[in-house]
């Protein structure tokens, strides 16, 4: 297991982390150090870098360690809940987890994903009402996405591209079943033929994997050649580079509405801190933050 742990000493502000795997790349330190240095904490924010047999093993001794919370990413959000001692309504209907909160001995697992996508889309909530929504992707972050679009942003129809056509009838099902949503399912294969004919109608579309960040910098998650509305809202959840391909092809085809994915983050990050402290994030350090868009 690697961990870099920020330099600063841990008492009563508690030890906060990230777990994953390969994410050296990670924004998320910076965050919360510059929350902790506002607040005047002496708490500290890990990168808990584990492989899949090692994470067992981390959620038995964190809390010895005086780990009060943690938040998960890639590959682990979805592999993580049944490791959990419990989870809320929101990460059980959603599937995945990126929020953990010890109480008292107990691991308890929730997901600030949603607000974090409701926040950046909600200016544009009558656009999307009523909108086909088209995601890339099938993991935690995708399932984020969909969640908040089917209950909270009022899509009428959302599509799932995927490269394996198994998880995308599992997704379908799984959503389809949601309660308090009337939204209709569809999966399509990540091919330039399909896409080019969902994404023709669609209000939306969403990068809800890796590629054009870490280890795939400079590449779209789309087939070659396939066109974008440009009346579409692009919503690429990659925040580093903040500019990447998927972004800079919609902008040349006349997209107006671009979003990266360090807006998210900021938010899901203040949800995430108010699970484990019962705190917002202090006076201007949110817009603060949001400024910091661009950070290399």
């Amino acid at each position: 297991m690697k961990s870099h742990l920020l330099p600063s000493s841990a008492s009563e502000g508690g030890i906060y982390g990230l777990v994953g795997c390969d994410i050296p790349y990670s924004l998320s330190p910076v965050i919360f150090r510059r929350v902790f240095e506002d607040l005047g904490w002496p708490a500290v924010y890990g990168l808990f870098d584990l492989d899949a047999p090692q994470l067992t093993r981390f959620l038995r001794a964190a809390g010895d360690c005086g780990i009060r919370g943690f938040n998960v990413t890639q590959p682990y959000k979805v592999r993580i809940m049944p490791l959990l001692d419990g989870v809320d309504q929101i990460a059980e209907s959603v599937g995945a987890v990126n929020t953990v909160v010890r109480e008292g001995r107990r691991w308890i697992g929730h997901n600030t994903d949603v607000h974090g996508i409701q926040s950046v889309l909600s200016p544009y909530a009558r656009v999307l009402a009523g909108s086909h929504a088209v995601i890339i992707g099938t993991g935690g972050a995708a399932r984020a996405v969909a969640y908040a679009l089917a209950t909270r942003l009022r899509a009428s129809q959302v599509t799932f591209a995927v490269r394996s056509a198994g998880k995308g009838h599992a997704l379908v099902k799984k959503f389809a079943a949601l309660r308090g949503q009337r939204c209709s399912w569809s999966s399509c294969p990540l091919t330039h033929v399909a896409l080019s004919e969902y994404l023709s109608d669609a209000g939306l579309l969403v990068n809800a994997t890796p590629v054009g960040g870490h280890g795939f910098v400079g590449r779209s998650p789309l087939p070659h050649g396939v066109a974008i509305p440009r009346s579409a809202i692009v919503f690429d959840l990659v925040y580093r580079p903040a500019q990447t391909r998927l972004l800079r092809d919609a902008s040349a085809a006349g997209c107006k509405r671009l979003f990266g994915g360090w807006g998210m983050l900021v938010a899901q990050a203040e949800e995430s801190f108010c699970l484990w402290t019962g705190k917002r994030f202090p006076g201007n350090v949110h817009k603060v933050l949001l400024a910091m868009e661009n950070i290399r």
